[in-house]
C-alpha cells in the first residue's frame, strides 16, 4: 500500500495595502466609539478666530523658520482699520463668498496689509521676494507698473504695500516713493494691471513773517518753514540783495505764499505772491505778475522789473570770507590786490551764472584751479574759480541762474571756497558795489492790470504788517 499524503490548508498572505485598509477601518471605529460623532463636536464649537494676517499663498523664503516680519522688515500696516465683520474665519468667508446659483466667487474687501520696505542695495524684486511673493507675481507686478516708475530712482525706505483678501490671496500692490509718487498694480483675470495713483493736492494762502537774528536761513527755519521757501525768497531779491553780506540782525521779512498739502502733509510751495525785506532801514518789496502771454515776473510798486542783467551773488548760500581790495595772500604770504569776493562754502555747492552770456573759458587755469569765465552783454565778464566740477563748455550759451559748476579747492587754495570775480570792459571791479540795468518794465494794458492786482496784494501785506506789529 502506498504512503498516504497529508493535506495542509494554505492561505494566501494579504498584501500591504489590504492590511492598511483594514487598519484604517478599525481605527475609525475605535475613534467613533471613544469620542462619538465628530460632527456633533463641530456644531458645538465656537466660530474660528478672525484672520488678521495672510501668508498661506506666499512662497516661503529661505529663512522661513524665522519670524518673517523680523527677517524681511515686513510688518502689518498699523494704519489699516477694518470693521470687525470684515475679518471673518474661513467657514464664514466661504459661505459669503460663493454664490451657489452663480457658481463663482464674489468680490471681497482687503483683510490684511503687509508693508515691505526697500533696504540698502536691495532691488524692488528683492524686496518683494523677501516679503514672500512667488516669481510670477513679482514679474507681473513690476512689469505692470514699469511704465509709471523709474526704478533707478528708488531709495532705501521706499516701500510696497501688499493687500490680501480674507482668503489669503494677494489682490493689489502699491509702491510709495513719495507722497505724490504712488503707483498701484491690481490682479485681474488676465494678469496684473498697473496705473499711477492720482493724489489730490490742496492749496492754501499763507503769510509768513519774522526777524533776522543771525541769518535769513535761521530765521525762516525758526518760523517753521522749509528750505524751498528760502530758495524762493532769495530768488525774488537776488538782483538787489546779497544775502551773505547785506543781511543784518534786526532785518525783517514778510511773505505771501501758497502752501500745498496732500493727505494733510505739507509737500511744498507755490510761487511767492508778494514779499518784503527790510534790511538796515532799506525797504525792498516785490509782487508777482503774470502777463497775458503766460510769462511770470516780479515787479516793484511802479511796475519796474525786479530782474537785472546780473545777480548780486553767484551762490544762494554762503558767507563772505574775503572782500575785494588789497589783502595778504593766504598762500603766497605777501600783500596784493584781491580781485574778487571769496565765499566760504563746502565742496560741491552748486554755483550759478550771474547772468546770461557765453562761456569763454572752462578748464584748469594756474592758481585759479578749475575756472569758468562767462562774457555778458554791455562789457561784463564774470569769473568762478577753484571749482571741483565744471558743468559747461567753451562756446556754450548759458542763462541767468544756470548751474555752471560746483565749488571746490582746486588751484592755489587753502580750503573749499568760491572766488568770484567781475570785470567791466576788461578791468576788475568790486561785485558788491555795482549797479546793473533792470529788465523790461510793464507798460500800457499790462501795467493797468498789474496796478489793479497790486492793490489787493499790497493790502494783504499791509494787514500782515499791522498784525505782526501789534
Amino acid at each position: 500500500m502506498g504512503r498516504r499524503r497529508s493535506r495542509t490548508l494554505r492561505f494566501p498572505l494579504p498584501g500591504f495595502s489590504q492590511v492598511c485598509f483594514v487598519a484604517v477601518i478599525f481605527l475609525n471605529i475605535a475613534v467613533f466609539l471613544y469620542h462619538g460623532d465628530p460632527r456633533d463636536a463641530q456644531a458645538a464649537s465656537p466660530a474660528p478666530a478672525p484672520i488678521k494676517k495672510a501668508s498661506a499663498s506666499l512662497a516661503k523664503p529661505d529663512n522661513a523658520n524665522q519670524n518673517p516680519q523680523e527677517s524681511s522688515s515686513v510688518r502689518e500696516d498699523a494704519d489699516l482699520e477694518l470693521p470687525a465683520e470684515e475679518l471673518v474665519g474661513p467657514p464664514a468667508f466661504l459661505a459669503e463668498s460663493y454664490n451657489i446659483l452663480a457658481g463663482v466667487r464674489s468680490t471681497s474687501n482687503y483683510a490684511s496689509v503687509v508693508k515691505a520696505s526697500l533696504k540698502p542695495n536691495q532691488t524692488p524684486a528683492g524686496a518683494l521676494y523677501e516679503a514672500g511673493l512667488i516669481h510670477s507675481d513679482v514679474t507681473g507686478i513690476l512689469s505692470s507698473i514699469g511704465p509709471y516708475v523709474d526704478f533707478r530712482r528708488l531709495r532705501p525706505g521706499n516701500y510696497f504695500k501688499l493687500f490680501f483678501d480674507a482668503d489669503h490671496e494677494l489682490q493689489s500692490v502699491e509702491l510709495y516713493r513719495s507722497v505724490l509718487e504712488q503707483t498701484r498694480a491690481v490682479r485681474t483675470t488676465t494678469g496684473w494691471e498697473g496705473k499711477r495713483i492720482e493724489i489730490p493736492v490742496q492749496t492754501m494762502n499763507a503769510a509768513v513773517s519774522g526777524t533776522v537774528d543771525s541769518s535769513l536761513w535761521v530765521a525762516l527755519k525758526g518760523a517753521g518753514e522749509a528750505a524751498e521757501l528760502i530758495n524762493l525768497f532769495v530768488d525774488v531779491f537776488a538782483w538787489d540783495i546779497d544775502f551773505y553780506s547785506e543781511v543784518f540782525p534786526g532785518d525783517t521779512f514778510r511773505v505771501l505764499v501758497e502752501k500745498r498739502y496732500a493727505h494733510g502733509e505739507h509737500i511744498g510751495y507755490g510761487p511767492i505772491e508778494a514779499a518784503e525785506f527790510v534790511s538796515n532801514g532799506n525797504v525792498f518789496r516785490a509782487y508777482m505778475h503774470q502777463e497775458r502771454n503766460g510769462s511770470v515776473g516780479y515787479y516793484d510798486e511802479k511796475g519796474q522789473s525786479m530782474q537785472k542783467q546780473l545777480l548780486k551773488s553767484p551762490l544762494k548760500y554762503g558767507h563772505v570770507t574775503s572782500r575785494f581790495g588789497k589783502r595778504r595772500h593766504p598762500v603766497l604770504g605777501y600783500t596784493r590786490n584781491h580781485n574778487g569776493i571769496d565765499y566760504g562754502v563746502g565742496t560741491g555747492t552748486p554755483t550759478w551764472s550771474v547772468g546770461a552770456g557765453k562761456v569763454v573759458r572752462a578748464g584748469y587755469h594756474g592758481g585759479y584751479g578749475k575756472l569758468v569765465e562767462i562774457r555778458h552783454a554791455n562789457g561784463w565778464l564774470s569769473q568762478y574759480a577753484h571749482l571741483s566740477k565744471i558743468s559747461v563748455r567753451v562756446g556754450q550759451r548759458v542763462t541767468q541762474k544756470q548751474i555752471i559748476g560746483k565749488t571746490g579747492s582746486t588751484g592755489m587754495s587753502t580750503g573749499p571756497h568760491l572766488h568770484y570775480g567781475l570785470k567791466r570792459h576788461g578791468a576788475y571791479v568790486n561785485p558788491l558795489a555795482q549797479k546793473f540795468s533792470r529788465g523790461k518794465s510793464l507798460k500800457g494794458e499790462e501795467l493797468a492790470r498789474y496796478k489793479a492786482s497790486l492793490k489787493t496784494l499790497d493790502g494783504r501785506l499791509t494787514a500782515m504788517t499791522s498784525v505782526s506789529d501789534s
